[in-house]
């Protein structure tokens, strides 16, 4: 597995991108961006993402509470390093809240794929695993 960790920054700092490229080349599928508060509220960070590729939030770790993705874009959300343990789906949304899916101040790490070649991906609502 290709881990790559980066620090969220303010925006209107420098953005807060993957410290380097992987060895293998992997297709970007779009931005997304995370902020501590809800509605893309309090600091705020965007990165692109890679397809299938594990971003850990070692600055804001389990201090995300919101986030936004491109159009056709699924992430699963982890809350722990590495995309392990407890996982939530969801795909392109404006400004979605993780507390509507009970993952408020719990992410840690992050895997996005092309909702359109996500054939077993699943949305997570509250309660659901």
């Amino acid at each position: 597995m290709l881990l790559v960790s980066f620090s969220l920054i303010a925006l209107g700092a420098a953005s807060a991108f993957p410290s380097s490229p992987g060895p293998i080349s992997k297709r970007t599928i779009g931005k997304v961006t995370v902020c501590t508060d809800d509605k893309l509220g309090g600091e705020c960070s965007t990165a692109v993402a890679q397809a299938n590729q594990c971003l850990d939030f070692n600055n804001y770790d389990n201090q995300i509470s919101s986030m936004q993705t491109d159009p056709g874009t699924f992430c699963w959300l982890y809350n722990q390093h590495g995309c392990t343990g407890a996982a939530r789906g969801v795909l392109q949304d404006s400004g979605k809240c993780l507390a509507d899916i009970d993952f408020d101040n719990v992410m840690s790490s992050m895997k996005c794929l092309d909702a359109a070649s996500c054939f077993n991906c699943k949305v997570s609502f509250p309660g659901s695993p």
